[in-house]
């Protein structure tokens, strides 16, 4: 589903160009908790506020290249436009919010969807589906467990034979294809293996 951007990440400052939630750790009526990876307009510039407003903790969690930061963020979710209710559905990820444009996963029964979209219709508020189907949980998609970064390390690495034997190229010129540092790409592949690995042996 595509929405503005404000219903979907509350009052963003003008200086963040994009915000990817990685992870939905709450969203609740006290508060919404997530991971997400923010791309700056200006990267050189280092005293960059992610909101409006001053009502969010946001904790600094890695830098990568080009002003693209990982924070936490926690915060009250900002008051959405009056006859929605927002927990009606589940939002989850891919959840992104580009250039003004939000874009989220929302996880429900067909009635709980069809609410929902009657509320956003009702507020006045523009949307449109992207695409609709029945969730699949399926443990053969053991791909759906990563992160979009995740999953984008290790594709690469497969595709540029770095699993190989023998290794056709390092973890540094890795990285260096994937515009970040060697710890970087590093710390996303050995979590994205861990939680593969963890998956697969999780019926022994």
């Amino acid at each position: 589903m595509q929405i503005g951007r404000r219903f979907l990440a509350g009052p963003l400052s003008a200086s963040v160009k994009s915000i990817e939630v990685l992870n939905v750790l709450r969203f609740d009526r006290n508060e919404i908790s997530v991971i997400c990876r923010v791309v700056f307009r200006e990267p050189g510039t280092r005293a960059n506020r992610l909101f409006e407003d001053k009502k969010a903790e946001v904790q600094k969690l890695e830098i990568e290249k080009n002003g693209v930061v990982t924070y936490f963020i926690r915060r009250r979710l900002p008051k959405p436009p009056s006859g929605i209710n927002p927990y009606i559905v589940y939002l989850s990820t891919p959840w992104t919010v580009e250039d003004g444009i939000g874009r989220a996963t929302c996880l429900g029964s067909s009635t709980q969807i069809q609410e929902m979209m009657k509320s956003l219709e009702k507020a006045g508020i523009a949307y449109k589906i992207v695409s609709l189907a029945n969730a699949r949980f399926s443990r053969s998609s053991l791909l759906r467990l990563l992160t979009d970064k995740q999953r984008e390390v290790i594709s690469k690495a497969r595709e540029e034979g770095y699993y190989d034997i023998p290794r056709k190229i390092r973890s540094d010129e890795m990285a260096s294809k994937l515009g970040m540092r060697n710890a970087t790409f590093v710390m996303h592949r050995r979590k994205a293996e861990k939680h593969l690995i963890e998956e697969i042996f999780s019926e022994y």
